[in-house]
């Protein structure tokens, strides 16, 4: 049985279809990765959707900049695609992302719509819970890099809070975070007692908007260096209700931009 809950979960421009999964296969999509275009990275923060693979101009998305034939991975909830410090390469100009469910049979919800510019970077995420599933996205405006300094910024992807606040080090750099945010800059945060190889650097999100305040667990990021660029997610859901909690605790995410 299909799941038609799901196509709506990259609605920007979006046409739908659904492929019959008793019906013919896809086999026909073919691993694409080209060497030059828009850099696109995908985040999945949906907390009641499985995994799911991403389509970009109807074919099966590696996200592999560099590596031809490479086996496309499934994109869980929580993580991001590609899954380390680069962007995997799409044509530049009006490209079609599409969202098959392995897990549903094979079900293939949205057609999304997306303009992007050659050389450029972008981060899209599917956010939001039954059955208001919605997209974000952005461009991604990646600082120049100096002296003992990281760049971090915070996305309010728990769609039912109100705000979320930040912190670093223990200092608050970001208040007043609402959900799907689209006020993404990248804050400067000076790491002084930086020296060499890695260092611990605790990142807290306060969400607020259920029962109580609810902070999200410390994050170690252990491979803070001078020069990186960081997106840090809130996802999940907050509980509202004291007599039923959520089965989708809060929680963070921290992916590498740079």
């Amino acid at each position: 049985m299909k799941n038609n809950r799901f196509l709506s979960i990259f609605t920007l421009a979006t046409t739908f279809f659904i492929v019959n999964a008793c019906g013919e296969k896809q086999d026909n999509f073919q691993i694409i990765s080209p060497a030059t275009g828009a850099r696109v990275k995908f985040i999945h923060a949906s907390p009641d959707v499985p995994g799911i693979d991403i389509y970009v101009n109807d074919k099966k998305f590696s996200g592999v900049n560099t590596t031809t034939g490479a086996t496309p991975v499934l994109l869980t909830y929580g993580s991001a695609f590609p899954s380390v410090a680069e962007y995997a390469t799409t044509p530049a100009g009006k490209i079609k992302v599409a969202v098959v469910v392995p897990s549903l049979n094979n079900a293939t919800g949205i057609v999304a719509d997306l303009t992007v510019e050659e050389g450029k970077f972008y981060s899209v995420f599917a956010t939001g819970i039954a059955p208001n599933y919605a997209p974000l996205a952005l461009e991604d405006k990646l600082p120049v890099s100096t002296g003992k300094n990281i760049y971090v910024r915070v996305i309010n992807l728990v769609p039912n809070s109100t705000t979320a606040e930040f912190s670093v080090n223990g200092n608050v750099i970001a208040t007043g975070v609402k959900f799907k945010n689209d006020d993404n800059t990248f804050i400067t945060v000076p790491i002084e007692a930086f020296t060499s190889g890695s260092v611990t650097v605790p990142f807290f999100i306060k969400i607020s908007g259920g029962i109580t305040v609810v902070t999200t667990a410390t994050f170690s990021q252990t491979t803070v260096i001078p020069g990186k660029v960081y997106t840090v997610i809130a996802r999940g859901v907050v509980t509202t209700d004291i007599k039923n909690p959520t089965k989708f605790a809060p929680s963070q995410t921290v992916y590498v931009n740079r």
